[in-house]
Protein backbone atom coordinates (compact mmCIF):
# COMPACT_ATOMS: atom_id res chain seq x y z
CA UNK A 1 0.00 0.00 0.00
CA UNK A 2 0.87 3.58 -0.35
CA UNK A 3 1.49 5.71 2.81
CA UNK A 4 -0.49 9.15 1.93
CA UNK A 5 1.65 11.90 1.52
CA UNK A 6 4.92 9.76 1.80
CA UNK A 7 7.13 7.71 -0.43
CA UNK A 8 7.03 5.02 1.48
CA UNK A 9 4.92 1.55 0.82
CA UNK A 10 3.37 -0.61 3.55
CA UNK A 11 3.48 -4.13 3.71
CA UNK A 12 1.04 -5.84 5.83
CA UNK A 13 0.43 -9.67 6.83
CA UNK A 14 -3.24 -10.15 7.83
CA UNK A 15 -3.80 -13.43 9.67
CA UNK A 16 -6.99 -15.13 7.88
CA UNK A 17 -8.67 -16.59 11.06
CA UNK A 18 -8.29 -13.42 13.09
CA UNK A 19 -9.04 -10.98 10.45
CA UNK A 20 -5.75 -9.01 12.47
CA UNK A 21 -2.71 -7.07 11.26
CA UNK A 22 -0.09 -8.97 12.70
CA UNK A 23 3.10 -7.74 10.90
CA UNK A 24 3.64 -4.25 9.23
CA UNK A 25 6.74 -3.72 7.57
CA UNK A 26 7.85 0.02 5.74
CA UNK A 27 10.21 0.48 3.17
CA UNK A 28 10.57 4.03 1.40
CA UNK A 29 11.07 3.28 -2.16
CA UNK A 30 10.29 6.86 -4.01
CA UNK A 31 7.53 7.97 -5.53
CA UNK A 32 5.31 4.94 -6.82
CA UNK A 33 1.71 3.07 -8.15
CA UNK A 34 0.81 0.62 -5.46
CA UNK A 35 2.33 -2.97 -6.17
CA UNK A 36 0.83 -6.19 -6.88
CA UNK A 37 2.18 -9.67 -5.22
CA UNK A 38 2.64 -12.77 -6.01
CA UNK A 39 3.04 -15.87 -3.32
CA UNK A 40 6.83 -16.98 -4.45
CA UNK A 41 7.72 -19.51 -1.94
CA UNK A 42 6.44 -20.08 1.50
CA UNK A 43 5.69 -16.86 3.36
CA UNK A 44 7.81 -15.15 0.62
CA UNK A 45 6.22 -12.44 -2.28
CA UNK A 46 7.26 -11.13 -5.48
CA UNK A 47 6.01 -7.64 -6.55
CA UNK A 48 6.15 -4.87 -8.90
CA UNK A 49 5.72 -1.44 -8.41
CA UNK A 50 5.17 1.03 -11.01
CA UNK A 51 7.75 4.09 -10.76
CA UNK A 52 6.40 7.59 -11.54
CA UNK A 53 8.26 10.59 -12.72
CA UNK A 54 7.35 13.64 -13.13
CA UNK A 55 8.13 14.25 -16.82
CA UNK A 56 6.47 11.31 -18.29
CA UNK A 57 5.04 9.78 -15.43
CA UNK A 58 6.72 6.69 -16.53
CA UNK A 59 9.95 5.91 -15.46
CA UNK A 60 10.04 1.74 -14.99
CA UNK A 61 9.65 -0.27 -11.96
CA UNK A 62 10.98 -2.01 -9.09
CA UNK A 63 10.86 -5.95 -8.69
CA UNK A 64 10.68 -7.11 -5.43
CA UNK A 65 11.01 -10.21 -2.68
CA UNK A 66 9.88 -10.02 0.75
CA UNK A 67 10.06 -12.47 3.68
CA UNK A 68 7.03 -11.90 5.36
CA UNK A 69 7.80 -13.77 8.36
CA UNK A 70 11.20 -11.43 9.04
CA UNK A 71 10.26 -8.33 6.80
CA UNK A 72 13.82 -8.94 4.55
CA UNK A 73 14.14 -7.35 1.62
CA UNK A 74 15.41 -10.19 -0.28
CA UNK A 75 15.49 -8.49 -3.97
CA UNK A 76 15.26 -5.30 -5.01
CA UNK A 77 15.75 -4.86 -8.96
CA UNK A 78 15.08 -2.05 -11.46
CA UNK A 79 12.97 -2.90 -14.55
CA UNK A 80 13.24 -0.81 -17.65
CA UNK A 81 10.06 -0.05 -19.61
CA UNK A 82 6.62 -0.03 -19.10
CA UNK A 83 4.69 -2.62 -16.97
CA UNK A 84 0.78 -3.64 -17.12
CA UNK A 85 0.82 -2.05 -20.24
CA UNK A 86 -2.98 -2.02 -21.80
CA UNK A 87 -4.01 -2.13 -25.14
CA UNK A 88 -4.06 1.14 -25.99
CA UNK A 89 -1.99 4.11 -24.84
CA UNK A 90 -4.22 4.32 -21.76
CA UNK A 91 -2.85 2.05 -18.82
CA UNK A 92 -5.12 0.20 -16.60
CA UNK A 93 -6.22 1.66 -13.67
CA UNK A 94 -4.24 0.66 -10.33
CA UNK A 95 -6.87 -1.95 -9.34
CA UNK A 96 -6.07 -3.53 -12.90
CA UNK A 97 -3.06 -3.73 -12.27
CA UNK A 98 -1.98 -7.28 -11.72
CA UNK A 99 0.37 -10.39 -12.31
CA UNK A 100 -1.75 -13.22 -14.09
CA UNK A 101 -0.74 -15.96 -12.36
CA UNK A 102 0.05 -18.76 -14.51
CA UNK A 103 -0.04 -22.62 -14.22
CA UNK A 104 4.01 -22.63 -14.25
CA UNK A 105 4.44 -20.77 -10.80
CA UNK A 106 5.45 -17.68 -13.07
CA UNK A 107 3.48 -13.84 -12.74
CA UNK A 108 3.14 -13.18 -16.12
CA UNK A 109 2.55 -9.76 -17.35
CA UNK A 110 3.45 -7.00 -20.59
CA UNK A 111 6.49 -5.09 -20.02
CA UNK A 112 6.36 -2.35 -22.84
CA UNK A 113 4.97 -4.98 -25.37
CA UNK A 114 6.51 -7.76 -24.53
CA UNK A 115 4.65 -10.59 -23.25
CA UNK A 116 6.90 -11.17 -20.01
CA UNK A 117 6.98 -13.51 -17.10
CA UNK A 118 8.36 -13.52 -13.33
CA UNK A 119 9.77 -16.38 -11.75
CA UNK A 120 9.47 -16.92 -8.16
CA UNK A 121 13.10 -16.92 -7.53
CA UNK A 122 12.82 -13.05 -9.36
CA UNK A 123 14.35 -13.96 -12.83
CA UNK A 124 12.03 -11.63 -15.07
CA UNK A 125 11.93 -13.30 -18.89
CA UNK A 126 10.84 -11.60 -22.00
CA UNK A 127 9.18 -14.07 -23.85
CA UNK A 128 7.77 -12.61 -27.30
CA UNK A 129 7.03 -8.87 -28.53
CA UNK A 130 3.48 -8.82 -29.49
CA UNK A 131 0.95 -6.39 -31.19
CA UNK A 132 -1.67 -6.89 -28.91
CA UNK A 133 -0.88 -6.30 -24.89
CA UNK A 134 -3.33 -6.18 -22.42
CA UNK A 135 -4.99 -8.71 -19.44
CA UNK A 136 -4.38 -12.04 -18.75
CA UNK A 137 -5.45 -15.12 -18.09
CA UNK A 138 -4.73 -18.99 -18.45
CA UNK A 139 -7.09 -21.85 -19.18
CA UNK A 140 -5.05 -25.02 -18.92
CA UNK A 141 -2.00 -24.09 -21.29
CA UNK A 142 -3.73 -22.10 -23.39
CA UNK A 143 -2.83 -18.24 -22.55
CA UNK A 144 -5.37 -15.48 -23.74
CA UNK A 145 -5.07 -11.75 -23.76
CA UNK A 146 -8.24 -9.53 -23.91
CA UNK A 147 -8.76 -5.56 -23.60
CA UNK A 148 -9.19 -5.99 -19.73
CA UNK A 149 -12.82 -5.10 -19.77
CA UNK A 150 -12.51 -1.10 -20.01
CA UNK A 151 -15.58 1.25 -20.05
CA UNK A 152 -13.64 2.73 -23.36
CA UNK A 153 -13.32 -0.85 -25.20
CA UNK A 154 -17.10 -2.09 -24.68
CA UNK A 155 -16.46 -4.82 -22.24
CA UNK A 156 -14.70 -8.09 -22.70
CA UNK A 157 -13.44 -7.64 -26.25
CA UNK A 158 -10.34 -8.13 -28.29
CA UNK A 159 -9.87 -12.13 -27.20
CA UNK A 160 -6.13 -13.18 -28.46
CA UNK A 161 -5.69 -17.01 -27.94
CA UNK A 162 -2.10 -18.54 -27.78
CA UNK A 163 -2.41 -22.19 -28.21
CA UNK A 164 0.19 -24.57 -25.96
CA UNK A 165 1.92 -21.09 -24.58
CA UNK A 166 4.76 -23.63 -23.04
CA UNK A 167 5.27 -25.98 -26.26
CA UNK A 168 6.21 -23.16 -27.73
CA UNK A 169 8.89 -22.35 -24.86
Amino acid sequence: LEVPGTTKTLFMVIDNASKKIVKRYEFDFGQHDSGVLLQAGPMQVIGVIAQRSSEDGDNGALLLKLDLETGELLLKKHLEGKVFNGPSRWDFRKIDQRFCPGPDGCGWLFIDNHLTRIHPDGTVEKLQELKQTGQLFFIGDDLYIYNGGRDVFGGFAGVLRIKGVFAEM
